[in-house]
């Protein structure tokens, strides 16, 4: 690497990287940022392209966006969006500022802390919701059917985006002295929120089998097929938490990991796990569109006619 300095730097935002001697480090480090570098380089325009076909499918067809589940999933692929434009293109380009040793990106790691932690912030809000309207839909039909719509959960949706990634963010702004307390309200957030997420979509299941192995005596044909169609959904959603709380489990580890051991952590496990964990976590926002597609085909339908309908216009 070039030298750039020899001290340290105070960001705005305190990372992990202030804390060291950046013309130092050993090539174990610079080696594992190169191949983040290069896996998030390749992500990002994937990640924005499967995102996009997703949001274009379910908002540019009525039938699709009439349906509250349809609308958190689309409100998931809006976040996960962002990321492939703006997060992973930042987290990139700030570990080849580090590797090519033009000094130290203190602004673009501020706004992509910030942007990271709102999309973070939001996947987790959307997936707790989604699972909580699963769980309605199939706990409570009658509750759901009367009221549960898709505006009520737009505006639901927004409102909570609005209030707990700022407030979050507030606060890892404000801690941002303590390298433990900074670490707390978003771990505490990423564990709450997997936990109702957990919680209902596990007991969504759990219905749901029973419910499928005795269905009612006096269903419709009509009722059967909508039932159907909710334990499908139900299955998406089961296929989301499941990938999400793989993808979110080194974070959640590396981050509990660096609390306790404080200033006993080494510089390279410091300088390689939590990015590599953040890495991690930005492949979730590739792999919900493609889950998404493969798991519910009216969405992959919709999207593969409008497709079609497009080049046949050209």
């Amino acid at each position: 690497m070039s030298p750039t300095s020899n001290s340290t730097v105070t960001c705005f935002i305190a990372t992990v990287i202030s804390h060291y001697n950046i013309t130092d480090l050993p090539d174990s480090v610079v080696t594992v940022w190169t191949v983040i570098a290069i896996v998030n380089g390749f992500a990002a325009p994937l990640t924005a392209i499967f995102n996009a076909l997703i949001i274009w499918g379910i908002l540019g067809d009525h039938q699709l966006r009439s349906k509250a589940y349809n609308i958190l999933l689309a409100s998931l692929a809006v976040t996960d969006l962002i990321v492939g434009l703006v997060a992973e293109p930042l987290f990139c380009l700030c570990l080849v500022v580090l590797i090519k040793g033009l000094g130290t990106p203190c602004l673009l790691f501020a706004v992509y802390v910030l942007t990271i932690a709102f999309c973070g912030g939001m996947a987790l809000c959307t997936l707790m919701m989604t699972s909580v309207e699963r769980y309605l839909a199939i706990q409570l039909p009658f509750f759901h059917h009367v009221q549960v719509r898709a505006r009520r959960v737009m505006f639901i949706a927004i409102a909570i985006w609005v209030y707990l990634p700022s407030s979050m963010i507030g606060l890892r702004i404000l801690l941002d002295n303590s390298q433990t307390l900074k670490k707390l309200p978003p771990l505490r957030f990423v564990l709450g929120n997997v936990l109702v997420t957990i919680y209902c979509t596990a007991r969504v299941h759990i219905t749901a089998y029973f419910k499928k192995k005795q269905p009612a005596a006096q269903e419709t044909q009509k009722q059967q097929k909508h039932r159907i169609k909710d334990y499908k959904r139900a299955f998406a959603l089961g296929v989301l938490v499941l990938t999400s709380t793989m993808l979110y489990f080194p974070f959640i580890i590396v981050n509990i990991v660096y609390m306790f051991k404080g200033k006993e952590a080494t510089q390279e496990f410091e300088l390689t796990a939590i990015h590599i964990s953040i890495t991690i976590v930005h492949l979730q926002s590739i792999f919900n569109p493609i889950i998404i597609l493969k798991r519910i085909e009216k969405i992959r339908k919709v999207i593969k006619m409008k497709i079609l309908s497009h080049f046949n216009e050209h």
